[in-house]
């Protein structure tokens, strides 16, 4: 079973064949890739190789963790699991995410409050 490694500080001139390349002098590469950013496709400087058994993935440790590569020490250690995470804009800017029972009444709070302001203006018109 392949071992995934987390691979940081890379530079931002490190491309995910660069990566393969570098770590297949330890053993097979299942997987090599840079992280780039969704919208400029530049590097985040960080990414992930797949060794093909987790001996090959502590050699490639004990190889790279504290060693340069393009100019840059890397920081390579066994990835950790990814983590369920709110995404898309609200998450970004710090927006809570709101249960579809609390967005329910919320809608009928702004309903009711809307209601009572055309009930109030109706009254002052009169």
């Amino acid at each position: 079973m392949a071992t995934k490694l987390y691979v940081g500080n890379l530079s931002f001139r490190t491309t995910s064949e660069d990566l393969r390349e570098a770590f297949a002098s330890v053993g097979t590469v299942e997987s090599a890739t840079v992280i780039e950013d969704r919208d400029t496709g530049r590097s985040r400087g960080f990414g992930f190789v797949e060794m093909a058994t987790p001996e090959e993935a502590a050699a490639a440790i004990e190889q790279f963790n504290g060693k340069d590569l393009g100019g840059r020490n890397l920081t390579v250690n066994e990835a950790k699991p990814r983590t369920e995470r709110a995404g898309g804009a609200a998450a970004a800017a710090g927006v809570a995410t709101v249960e579809v029972a609390d967005a329910v009444t919320v809608v009928a709070a702004v309903i009711a409050i809307a209601a009572r302001t055309a009930s109030l203006a109706g009254k002052a018109c009169r």
